[in-house]
């Protein structure tokens, strides 16, 4: 008798565990943010990714996640706990992405499924620039303020420090001072491209001193957005909205340095077609830039030399060198026969 009570309770415990398991899927993941089982949220995100054919690794390009933005709110709450609980910087870039992704889908999704986690997520992040800022950690600070521009649209955040340039504006330079000017940040706040294109070539004599000042403010000042690019999300490339975001892609770098050209009294023009040697490698869609100098038109990539260590080497690049990397729509831009 007690054998046949054992299997009876066996069957009934296997029973529950089948219905358990076949709980909604976001039931079952409330239930387990409830009980502060986070790492088997993140399990149960990666089976529900790899039963929709979809790798954990690229579900940022296609597949479940994009159609379903809950997969993301729960993935960025687990990740986000994980990070309070054990202090974990990995879990927190993980949220970050998270919350990137679930804005392309739904821009206040977030904010209306819990404005406690938006919230607390934002004010994070800002202080964490803030105190970047304060220890002179810039490129740190900058890392956070990008996220704040892309996951919740701020436009130059309050702790955005304005430097003020070391030296009068209106003195000749030497080379290594027109460098050190150029990185400068302008001492009064820009309303208009045309203010930042006075600001930056005030005083100078020479077109190419111009558009080498333009050109390397443009590569120290302006980032790439690489979170639009990895979610494949459109932005607002306009040269102003550059200027006041500090990230863009590549049509915004290039935006921006024909404007600042064109106010500067430079010949300028914006070039579209196909460049190779970006992040994945691939032949893709790309915009950059020539300036006439010296009766000749001449190349500028400040894409490209925004992510360079050496800012020279995509400022009046040599055609041929250059065409091997970037392939204009219209051949004529080649310039190979200047």
């Amino acid at each position: 008798m007690a054998r046949i009570f054992t299997v009876i309770f066996c069957i009934l415990l296997s029973f529950a565990a089948t219905g358990q398991s076949r709980l909604p899927y976001k039931k079952r993941m409330s239930m387990l943010i409830e009980k502060k089982e986070y790492e088997k949220v993140l399990s149960l995100l990666t089976k529900i990714q790899y039963r929709h054919g979809n790798s954990p690794y690229t579900y940022d390009r296609r597949g479940y996640y994009r159609a379903n933005p809950d997969l993301y709110y729960y993935r960025l709450k687990a990740r986000f706990e994980i990070f309070k609980r054990d202090s974990s910087e990995v879990a927190l870039k993980e949220a970050m992405k998270d919350y990137a992704h679930a804005h392309v889908v739904s821009k206040d999704y977030i904010w209306r499924k819990d404005s406690s986690l938006h919230k607390e997520l934002r004010d994070l992040i800002a202080s964490r620039a803030e105190h970047a800022l304060a220890l002179h950690k810039l490129m740190i600070a900058e890392q956070y303020s990008h996220f704040l521009a892309v996951a919740f649209e701020d436009t130059i955040p309050a702790y955005r420090k304005i430097y003020i340039p070391l030296y009068d504006v209106h003195k000749m330079f030497s080379a290594s001072e027109l460098d050190s000017f150029a990185r400068q940040e302008a001492s009064f706040q820009i309303l208009s491209v045309r203010e930042l294109a006075e600001y930056l070539t005030k005083g100078l004599s020479t077109d190419e001193e111009k558009a080498w000042v333009i050109y390397l403010w443009i590569c120290t000042h302006i980032h790439y957005n690489y979170l639009a690019y990895e979610v494949n999300q459109t932005i607002d490339q306009a040269a102003l909205t550059t200027i006041y975001k500090r990230l863009t892609m590549c049509s915004g770098y290039a935006n921006l340095f024909l404007e600042l050209c064109n106010y500067a009294g430079l010949r300028a023009i914006r070039i579209d077609g196909i460049a190779s040697g970006g992040k994945y490698n691939n032949w893709e869609g790309h915009a950059y830039n020539a300036v006439f100098l010296n009766g000749k038109w001449r190349l500028i990539d400040s894409t490209w030399g925004a992510g360079s260590n050496d800012y020279k080497k995509y400022f009046c690049a040599e055609p041929k060198e250059f065409s091997k990397t970037h392939t204009p729509f219209d051949s004529q831009y080649l310039f190979l026969d200047q």
